[in-house]
């Protein structure tokens, strides 16, 4: 009927709108993204060489790598494939990696429980799973502490489900309410105060669910007990 195939046609061009309105957004983030970094390392060596006091240049220096960190993260959600093949990737080398680069014990009141099963192995983009992983620790590290003590303990695991790989992260630190768990997993969306900060671009998150259902997987935001949050990234396991 007509009416039919007017709604198939109507439908047909939404999605082909849609698919190209995310591309050009893709464009326009990696474009923007790789024009800000040549400044930003222009005013880095000036901040370097500047006669400033030391406490200044420190403070210069911060905000130059907030900013540098956004824009990787830009540059992160707009790159569409992976950059390289696929491999078998053992997860617990991958995420005791990932743990020695946040550096989380490092920080004063700070400490890292790993608890990692071994020989669980995954079909996948081992850059890309070095991303979603640095990126949960990176908002762990970031939002989790304590609100009355200021104590960051995070919480890393790995086990396998029959056929599913689980890697959890979770902190003590204020939690997100169950009814922004969802607007959470938006690109640029964030929480509210108690996990948003200077910084943070809210495309964390999200980039970590585009890799997990590149891989077949998924992304869950739980509730950690008595507070804080959980997150799980779930991936087929081999």
């Amino acid at each position: 009927p007509v009416e039919i195939r007017t709604v198939n046609e109507s439908f047909n061009r939404m999605v082909a709108d849609l698919g190209k309105l995310e591309a050009d957004r893709a464009v326009l983030l990696a474009g923007i993204s790789h024009d800000l970094r040549t400044p930003l390392a222009r005013l880095r060596l000036e901040v370097e060489m500047a006669n400033v006091p030391q406490e200044a240049r420190d403070a210069m220096t911060g905000d130059i790598e907030q900013i540098d960190g956004i824009v990787h993260q830009f540059l992160d959600y707009a790159r569409r494939e992976p950059q390289a093949p696929a491999e078998d990737v053992d997860l617990a080398p991958l995420i005791e990696a990932a743990v020695r680069r946040a550096r989380i014990d490092a920080q004063p009141l700070s400490r890292v429980d790993l608890h990692l099963a071994p020989a669980v192995r995954v079909r996948g983009h081992r850059t890309e799973l070095d991303r979603a992983v640095d990126n949960l620790l990176t908002n762990a590290a970031r939002y989790g502490r304590d609100p009355k003590s200021g104590v960051l303990n995070v919480t890393v695991s790995l086990l396998r489900d029959d056929d599913t790989a689980i890697v959890g992260i979770a902190d003590n630190g204020p939690g997100v309410p169950t009814d922004q768990i969802e607007r959470l997993m938006r690109p640029f969306e964030r929480g509210d105060a108690a996990r948003s900060g200077s910084g943070a671009a809210g495309l964390g998150l999200p980039i970590v669910q585009r890799i997990a259902r590149m891989h077949g997987g998924d992304l869950r935001l739980l509730a950690n007990a008595p507070h804080g949050l959980r997150a799980e990234l779930t991936l087929p396991a081999l």
